[in-house]
């Protein structure tokens, strides 16, 4: 069910450190059942759903999710209705690691990603790209590439970080109107979809 964020519920959360752009006195977008996964090497997805088994929110996370597979999910009588998509870290050349685990083709990753949202958006289904700063980020191995492949089509955003909202997020809230919300530990992602919800 879609709700509006209140001007109590909007106090709630900036009081508790949460930051929220473009969200005040619209409707959300994040309804349950969601799946989750993850886009190159990266770990958000993972972490989304072991928060949401904390907070008793209904979230699975499918690593290798593809567009046929997410298809096959919506047929079921308990369908997502929300996609989930994490940044992950791209490296140069032809190869990324999906978790630390399975080699794959960076652009087939790409392909993957990009088919993902085209599957989510025809079926009707809202997307929420999750980023979550922390480790270490070097020219070899950053998450640039993976944010300029998600960022821009989602219809939220969920940053998870300690610092300022950077640059881009910023110009991407404020241009694309995308609501964004921010939270200085991946914990606190719990606390904000029990209230939204």
């Amino acid at each position: 069910m879609k709700r509006k964020i209140s001007g109590f519920l909007l106090a709630v959360l900036m009081i508790s450190g949460v930051v929220l752009a473009g969200v005040a006195d619209s409707t959300t977008i994040v309804k349950t059942p969601m799946v989750a996964t993850v886009m190159g090497d990266g770990s958000g997805s993972i972490v989304l759903e072991l928060v949401c088994m904390r907070y008793g929110i209904e979230c699975v996370n499918v690593l290798d999710m593809t567009a046929e597979t997410l298809g096959e999910r919506l047929e079921q009588s308990n369908g997502p209705k929300t996609l989930v998509i994490a940044t992950g870290a791209m490296t140069e050349g032809d190869l990324c690691t999906v978790c630390g685990a399975i080699e794959i083709d960076i652009e087939r990753e790409l392909e993957r990603i990009e088919k993902l949202i085209e599957k989510a958006r025809a079926s009707g289904l809202s997307i929420v790209g999750l980023h979550i700063e922390g480790g270490i980020d070097i020219a070899e191995r950053n998450f640039n590439r993976s944010i300029d492949a998600i960022m821009p089509y989602v219809d939220l955003v969920l940053l998870v970080t300690p610092d300022e909202v950077s640059s881009y997020f910023k110009k991407l809230s404020e241009e694309k109107g995308t609501p964004m919300i921010k939270v200085d530990e991946a914990l606190k992602i719990g606390d904000v979809l029990k209230e939204l919800l």
